[in-house]
């Protein structure tokens, strides 16, 4: 179980309320708006950390503002009194035919990026962010993601426009409704004595290694889930009734709600499915502590 030597880490994309989100203003404020481009983030390069580049006013051609919340305390709520405005809406602008140049939206030494890129080696900027402004940039790319892939109508296939501050999105021809949904997935740390089973797939940089996750299937528990995709992925059996919840977090790479837990195996016997994972492997606590609180001394051994 956790107790055992398992490595524990913080939830990522947790505001703990500092970003309140509800109901948008229904009256015209000053807002923050946070710009989107077909997956990127505006960021700014400061010393060895990155942060989010804000507008105040949206470029000619850009969609409709989409509310994102209202912060509450700490760097949100710092980012809102900085531009003295009452809130963060998603700016998305990937309807238009390129990505507009920093410069023209008055930030010439912003870049557009990806948050995360598993090809890539780390750090990724979304590792070089502060929390909660990871969890913003994170929260507006879902949304965006969302909107885009909702144009029209399931029931009638008329268009449908945001609504209520773009929650949600209403068809114009038959009145439907469409709300955000989010795909739950389990991620699990299944031990075995004082080792812990990590995988990783074949487009990863080397040495990138995960606890191993999936989605839930129609109609199957959390914690059938985790079985399945262990034994899918691995060959190893856990054991069901040792299958505990440890934390949950969004995972908006485009619209997951990943759901963390431990569990132990039957067996350590491990038959690698090659077409969803390039090897699985068991490590030692000893050796995953130390190779996270010394990242140039452990061989290239990374995690997400």
């Amino acid at each position: 179980g956790a107790g055992r030597g398992a490595v524990l880490v913080s939830v990522a994309f947790n505001t703990q309320g500092r970003l309140q989100r509800g109901r948008a203003p229904t009256t015209e404020q000053a807002a923050c708006l946070v710009p989107v481009y077909q997956g990127m983030s505006l960021l700014r390069q400061v010393g060895d950390r990155m942060e989010p580049v804000l507008l105040t006013a949206a470029p000619l051609g850009a969609e409709a503002p989409v509310w994102l919340g209202r912060g509450e305390d700490g760097e949100l709520r710092e980012l809102q009194e900085k531009l003295g405005a009452d809130g963060f809406w998603m700016l998305d602008l990937s309807s238009l035919p390129s990505a507009p140049s920093p410069s023209t939206l008055g930030a010439s030494s912003a870049c557009w990026a990806k948050l995360r890129d598993r090809r890539l080696p780390p750090p990724a900027p979304l590792d070089l962010l502060a929390p909660d402004c990871a969890a913003l940039l994170a929260l507006a790319n879902g949304m965006a993601q969302w909107h885009r892939s909702v144009r029209f109508c399931a029931k009638c296939g008329g268009v449908t426009e945001a609504h209520r501050g773009g929650l949600n999105r209403r068809c114009s021809a038959c009145g439907s409704r469409f709300r955000p949904r989010v795909d739950p997935a389990m991620i699990v740390l299944v031990t075995w004595g004082e080792r812990c089973l990590l995988g990783r797939k074949a487009a990863w940089p080397p040495q990138r290694f995960s606890a191993l996750s999936g989605f839930v299937e129609f109609g199957e528990s959390l914690e059938e889930c985790v079985v399945r995709e262990v034994r899918e992925e691995s060959g190893v059996a856990v054991d069901g009734a040792s299958v505990r919840f440890v934390a949950s977090q969004p995972w908006l790479f485009p619209r997951s709600l990943l759901l963390g837990f431990t569990a132990e195996a039957k067996h350590e016997r491990i038959e690698v499915d090659r077409e969803e994972m390039e090897d699985v492997r068991w490590f030692e606590a000893s050796y995953l502590r130390a190779a996270l609180a010394d990242k140039d001394a452990a061989d290239g051994f990374n995690i997400p």
